[in-house]
Formats: structure tokens, sequence, C-alpha cells
């Protein structure tokens, strides 16, 4: 999926439950209709957001990568202060520092948001 206007493919797909929502990294959103009223969407089961379908397609390498990193220290991420967890994420992983930051502020408005 690409952006309609700037054609950028980090592009996410929330389903509401009156039409679906695409928003692209830069911003820009459309709405797409389900098939019951002529789009070409089918309805999905549950209209819940998880953490994973509010991540741009960029975003969930880095989430995958950071959370394989994790997994192989675990030790480390368990004794360490968050600042500690994020200069080991960027200087020996080679993970820009801004996207860190990035994924983190949205993974904490997404637990605020979802009472976590």
């Amino acid at each position: 999926m690409y952006c309609q206007v700037c054609n950028t493919g980090e592009v996410i797909k929330l389903c509401k439950p009156e039409y679906v929502l695409f928003v692209c990294k830069n911003g820009h959103k459309w709405t797409e209709d389900y098939a019951d009223k002529g789009g070409n969407h089918e309805r999905p089961l549950s209209y819940e957001i998880t953490l994973e379908d509010i991540l741009f397609p960029g975003e969930k390498v880095l989430f995958d990568k950071i959370m394989s990193e994790i997994g192989k220290n675990i030790d480390y991420y368990k004794t360490s202060t968050a600042e500690e967890i994020t200069n080991y994420l960027i200087k020996e992983c080679n993970f820009d520092k801004e996207d860190i930051y990035r994924l983190f502020r949205k993974i904490t408005n997404f637990n605020k948001k979802h009472g976590l």
C-alpha cells in the first residue's frame, strides 16, 4: 500500500466500524469503504487495535530488531535504566536515535491510551 498523496510505502491500515482508515508516515489520511458498502475491504472480526496495528512498516522492523536484541541479553535489560538501554541500542546496535525515541514514544502513548 502506498500513500495516494506522497507515494510513500510507510502506511498503516486501521479498521474502524464505519470505514478503513489509512495513514501515511507524512500525516496524509484517507478512508475506503468495506465490501458491504461498495469497497474492496472485508470487515474484520474485531475492531480492537493492537500495538502492531499502529506501527508503520519501518517501525515494525525496528521493533522486531529491538525485541530480538532484548531476547539475546535479557539480564542486561532487566537491570538497566531506560537511558542505559536506549544508549546501548544506539551505540552497540547502531539503531537510529530519533527512530528509537519515536518508537518508544508511540509505545508509551499506546500503553497509556489502553491503560497498560
